[in-house]
């Protein structure tokens, strides 16, 4: 009788894992087959590094043929960082900061600017997935200028944008008065204004005559004031 011995090579089985989930097909091997590593694949938002003996990844994978074990590769992607940079609406940096992908930014102070009103940002930058220039917007302050009269009573009420100018309205009148001007500037208006109508006193010149047309006296007198009457005079 003769006897003759019959080995089975094992199959030992190379399989994958990556730090961001994705799966690789296992491959089988036999002992001292040459490795043929599969093509990495992309992944959206990490940088692709290399292959991992350890968990840890310190380790580099390199080897060229198959070991008489089982082997199991660690694929390591590093995840991607974008620059997220808050300006103002003038250029100026108010923030720039180094964001993982798909994490979120943090939005500055709000920034201020003189005669207008802080709105919000023009970008949305939650869930950040590429470099981003955030910008401040505003929108333009609006003063009420209100023109009045001298008793108070309101002539005019305008809602003026920031620097801008007032138009005054049609002169007022007063009985016996001049209007004079406004007692306010209302240009490049920088806040809310009352303006009021000014006058001057109109004066009259009141004449003395004698019976001839001779002039005893001139006098000017102011509105609803009284004349004083010269010496009184005589006649033969």
């Amino acid at each position: 009788i003769y006897l003759r011995a019959v080995f089975e090579k094992t199959t030992y089985t190379l399989s994958f894992e990556s730090n961001t989930g994705i799966t690789l097909d296992a491959q089988y091997y036999q002992f001292n087959d040459s490795v043929s590593l599969p093509l990495i694949p992309d992944v959206t938002g990490y940088t692709y590094v290399g292959m991992f003996e350890d968990a840890s990844y310190t380790v580099p994978f390199s080897i060229q043929t198959m070991p008489g074990e089982d082997i199991h590769v660690y694929l390591y992607y590093e995840i991607n960082t974008y620059t997220v940079t808050f300006n103002d609406s003038d250029g100026t940096v108010l923030s720039s900061q180094d964001i993982d992908y798909l994490s979120d930014a943090v939005a500055p102070t709000e920034p201020s600017k003189t005669g207008y009103t802080f709105t919000g940002w023009d970008e949305v930058f939650t869930a950040v997935t590429g470099n981003l220039i955030v910008t401040a917007t505003y929108t333009i302050n609006t003063y009420t200028v209100t023109f009045e009269d001298e008793d108070g009573s309101i002539l005019s009420t305008q809602d003026i944008d920031y620097l801008s100018d007032a138009t005054a309205p049609v002169e007022p009148s007063k009985t016996g008065y001049t209007f004079e001007g406004w007692d306010q500037l209302f240009k490049e208006v920088s806040g809310n204004l009352t303006v009021t109508a000014t006058y001057t006193i109109n004066t009259y010149t009141v004449t003395f005559n004698d019976s001839d047309g001779t002039v005893l006296s001139t006098q000017d007198i102011d509105y609803l004031s009284d004349a004083v009457a010269p010496t009184e005079p005589s006649k033969t």
